[in-house]
């Protein structure tokens, strides 16, 4: 058992190092591995023991290293060459593309802003990007689909709080979609908030959040756009 409990201890400082490494969260890649959204999550937070079998070879991929040094092995994180390269590459049918594949011009449009009254994680919009990050396959020629970046805990467990959420325009929103909803105050200045929407009529557009559990209504007027946010299954074309 002793034994056992280092082994996870170490697989946890690998696991964090590399999502350090790679500016990936959690979430995000476990659904790149093609595995449960909170998978590593479990494993960081003590729920669940290391990963078995071909979950090890998608997350070591996943994660940009090899299976053998995030299992244990002695030295620096390597790339991930030893990891076969066969079914860890494909979720439902689809390659994931590699990093290199994706141009990195995809524009971050939103900075942190404080919690305001009624609602909480709004970002400013507007003032051009803040910086740009890379553009996935499905995203190439949606020369106004964009990025911002979670903040504070109110899309918690489903966003974390510095999570980036990429948004397609485009795509037909509907109930239950996580959304980025922007909307213009008395002053003038527009806000985007991360929620799920719930509903929309003629006078308002309900969203609800996760953290605290609530339902946050929007007087349809004051409502800019409502985007979709892409899922990591969605950003890799399944």
């Amino acid at each position: 058992m002793v034994a056992e409990d280092k082994r996870n201890r170490a697989l946890i400082a690998r696991i964090e190092e590399r999502l350090a490494a790679t500016g990936l969260s959690a979430n995000a890649a476990s659904e790149a591995a093609g595995l449960e959204r909170t998978y590593i999550r479990n494993i960081l937070n003590g729920k669940s023991r290391g990963p078995r079998g071909e979950n090890a070879v998608r997350l070591a991929r996943a994660l940009d290293c090899s299976l053998e040094w995030l299992l244990g092995g002695d030295g620096v994180a390597p790339q991930s060459a030893s990891v076969p390269p066969a079914d860890d590459l494909v979720l439902a049918g689809h390659k994931v593309p590699a990093r290199s594949e994706m141009p990195r011009d995809l524009p971050v449009l939103g900075t942190a802003a404080g919690a305001r009254s009624e609602t909480e994680g709004a970002v400013v919009m507007g003032g051009g990007p803040v910086e740009f990050l890379r553009r996935p396959s499905v995203l190439q020629g949606v020369t106004d689909a964009y990025v911002v970046y979670i903040v504070n805990d109110s899309m918690e467990p489903a966003f974390p709080h510095g999570e980036a959420a990429c948004v397609h325009p485009h795509r037909p929103v509907k109930p239950g979609d996580n959304v980025v909803i922007q909307v213009r105050d008395e002053s003038g200045d527009t806000y985007a908030y991360v929620k799920v929407l719930v509903r929309r009529t003629n006078a308002e557009v309900v969203c609800r959040q996760h953290n605290p559990a609530r339902e946050i209504t929007f007087p349809r007027a004051s409502v800019v756009s409502i985007h979709k946010i892409l899922s990591v299954a969605e950003l890799i074309g399944y």
